[in-house]
């Protein structure tokens, strides 16, 4: 029976993983949710796609996407929120959204180095932990 137990918790926490979408795979974000960069100005000369993992974890909550500590975006698991962004070093961090869900206080994420004309695309990853991350997503 420990056995049977065993392997069901540990069959549970493998489904807990997040799974990495391809840009061209994910849905866009509704208009509603993309709240910054989203128009392309002279001075938007370069593109970062954010795309929220999709599996069980932290499925039940919204993510924010924080920009240079600005809320930019709020994503479901799956989706994704293209920026039109001026070339240079962006802070790119994520924060559970929503009383229910567990979040730290401060978004956590990392930096994107953006040159002019250039497009990247980063994913937003969460471990069976709980921890959170932002890490490059080839675009293909």
């Amino acid at each position: 029976m420990k056995k049977i137990l065993f392997a069901a918790a540990l069959f549970g926490l493998v489904g807990c993983a997040t799974e990495a979408v391809l840009p061209s795979q994910a849905k866009q974000a509704p208009h509603e949710r993309l709240l910054k960069y989203q128009n392309k100005t002279p001075d938007t000369d370069s593109t970062l796609i954010v795309v929220r993992d999709k599996g069980y974890l932290g499925s039940g909550c919204y993510t924010g996407v924080y920009l240079n500590n600005e809320k930019s975006a709020i994503l479901n698991p799956g989706e994704k929120a293209t920026f039109k962004l001026k070339a240079g070093e962006w802070s790119v961090a994520i924060k559970g959204e929503g009383k229910l869900c567990i979040s730290d206080a401060i978004p956590a994420g990392s930096y994107v180095q953006l040159k002019t004309g250039e497009t990247k695309a980063v994913r937003l990853f969460a471990d069976p932990s709980g921890n959170v991350d932002v890490k490059p997503l080839p675009l293909e």
